[in-house]
């Protein structure tokens, strides 16, 4: 069973109250003393997060971390804003939104600028001509699956409105492929081999298989706490790229394999090989926000959210943290005792 605890937005929401009521002190010692770290999907490019928890990256650096899935980027955005989540792992569209819509947040690093995807449709469908008038399943409008699926269509040359693609809100990327096996919809954009590959095992056609230059696992954080706390920003980082640099070396591999396969329910050997091929190709060793995502997500999302056109991604994304690693000689550092070049 994977080592987490799912959210609800109203598990968030009613935490939020009774800590609104809390004594200011108590919500500064549980900034010091304790994060709450939340992730909105599931991804094998999630694996450095599980392990900084599980490998005691973060206890390293005086952080008692606590990694829990939020199934809603709503969800964990409120618990960002709020001071319940301290630091989240979303795709940058959710961010971004949120920031145009006026949340005080801010985008730290971005641990994968470039996300490998297949669009898998059920048995029949042939060609991307196909898919004109088909449904396709997302987790929500404006999320990362539904970027994923607006670039994958752009690829294959649709255009949902002309050729009357519904998009259907069905869930995360585990239900989505349940709903495609099911039948309740014929097409789905999915992010993870996990899925991806039962899926084709079982005669479902893979009719794209891309990599996207997207900004997704962005890190996210409220500015207020960013201004009040940097060593604890600063702490949070440092544990997620020594576990990145853990995860990318080949003595490791038998743990990262036991992480994915907990933490994603993988029982298929090759599903298992091809989600930590994912994961080695698409985390990044420098994760600075990538402006190439970013823009691509704004240029997307604006026609959904017309705030989103005005924004200026550098009031968002700042670089500065993981520069300053960077300069310092700490990611390289990070790297080398885990023998990776």
């Amino acid at each position: 069973m994977p080592l987490v605890r799912s959210y609800t937005l109203l598990g968030v929401l009613c935490f939020v109250l009774a800590l609104a009521h809390a004594p200011s002190d108590t919500r500064a010692a549980a900034v010091l003393q304790k994060a709450n770290v939340a992730h909105a999907t599931l991804s094998a490019r999630l694996a450095p997060l599980w392990l900084a928890q599980e490998q005691g990256f973060f206890a390293k650096y005086g952080i008692s971390a606590e990694v829990v899935l939020v199934r809603s980027g709503a969800a964990l955005i409120a618990g960002i804003v709020s001071g319940d989540i301290h630091l989240g792992s979303i795709g940058a569209g959710a961010a971004l939104g949120a920031a145009a819509s006026g949340a005080e947040i801010a985008i730290i690093a971005n641990f994968a600028s470039r996300a490998s995807v297949e669009l898998v449709a059920r048995p029949g469908i042939k060609s991307a001509e196909d898919l004109k008038g088909k449904r396709f399943g997302i987790q929500s409008f404006g999320g990362t699956l539904w970027l994923y699926t607006l670039m994958a269509l752009e690829h294959l040359g649709l255009e949902p409105a002309r050729d009357k693609i519904q998009l259907q809100v069905i869930g995360d990327v585990s239900v989505l492929a349940r709903a495609l096996e099911s039948g309740s919809i014929d097409a789905a954009t999915l992010s993870s081999a996990a899925y991806s590959r039962p899926l084709r095992d079982k005669g479902f056609p893979i009719l794209a298989d891309l990599k996207l230059p997207i900004a997704g696992q962005t890190i996210i954080a409220r500015k207020a706490l960013i201004r009040q706390a940097p060593e604890f920003i600063d702490a949070m980082l440092k544990a997620q790229i020594e576990a990145v640099a853990f995860a990318f070396s080949p003595r490791n591999k038998g743990i990262v394999y036991d992480t994915l396969r907990r933490h994603l329910r993988i029982s298929n050997a090759t599903a298992l090989e091809e989600s930590y091929a994912d994961m080695i190709s698409e985390v990044d060793r420098k994760p600075y926000p990538s402006a190439e995502g970013l823009a691509n997500i704004q240029r997307f999302m604006k026609t959904v959210s017309p705030k989103l056109a005005e924004l200026k991604i550098d009031d968002v994304a700042d670089r500065s943290w993981v520069r300053r690693l960077d300069e310092s000689g700490f990611i390289d550092r990070a790297f080398a005792p885990q023998g990776v070049k």
